[in-house]
């Protein structure tokens, strides 16, 4: 999972974790990275992806 992390970083793609337990069981140069948190909805899931691309900014 982490080798994944490490590239999407590099190239600036904006990325979120999903888990049941929460940012304890990130790494922890990873736990500033956004966390949807299950279970959840596919709104919350929307809304993370929304946050993630910028455009929840200002409108």
């Amino acid at each position: 999972m982490y080798p994944l992390c490490e590239r999407l970083q590099e190239s600036g793609v904006p990325f979120f974790f999903t888990s049941a337990y929460g940012t304890e069981g990130l790494a922890e140069r990873y736990r500033d990275v956004p966390m949807v948190p299950k279970p959840y909805t596919c709104d919350e899931v929307v809304e993370a992806i929304v946050q993630q691309l910028g455009e929840g900014e200002g409108g």
